[in-house]
């Protein structure tokens, strides 16, 4: 991998600190176990994968505002697993959503009406609603 880099004359950003032992995986499907269990957590995965990766290295608010929209199926659906209602509205998300759940709607509802967004803040709130996505599930 720090081949690949150097190679390219991109050492200034990026910082690998391992390195792959063997290349005998490459192109092979991941693990079935590790693959089933990664179903289960449905979106929250690629919610972390993403938020952590933009919050080291883009930094970008628009991502993070698409990351925001993402999470909020993920819990439109968790209210629909625990409840049975099917909310088609955000506003009406809030009346059924649990309580964390709930801060990752209303933030969304506040970055889409313009509000400024602290990006360090917005990054923590939804790394940290992932993470307990994953683990609770």
């Amino acid at each position: 991998m720090k081949d690949l880099v150097r190679g390219k004359h991109l050492e200034n950003r990026f910082e690998i600190a391992s390195a792959a032992t063997s290349r005998e995986e490459l192109g092979n499907p991941v693990y079935p176990p590790a693959r089933k269990k990664l179903a289960e957590h449905g979106i929250a995965c690629g919610v972390y994968h993403a938020c952590v990766h933009n919050m080291l290295y883009e930094k970008d608010e628009g991502i993070l505002r698409g990351l925001y929209k993402t999470a909020t199926f993920t819990v439109r659906a968790a209210a629909y697993r625990r409840t049975g209602i099917y909310c088609s509205r955000l506003d009406e998300l809030l009346h059924h959503a649990d309580a964390v759940d709930k801060e990752i709607v209303r933030f969304y509802l506040s970055m889409k009406s313009g509000a400024s967004v602290d990006f360090a803040s917005a990054s923590k709130l939804l790394f940290a609603w992932a993470k307990a996505s994953i683990n609770n599930q």
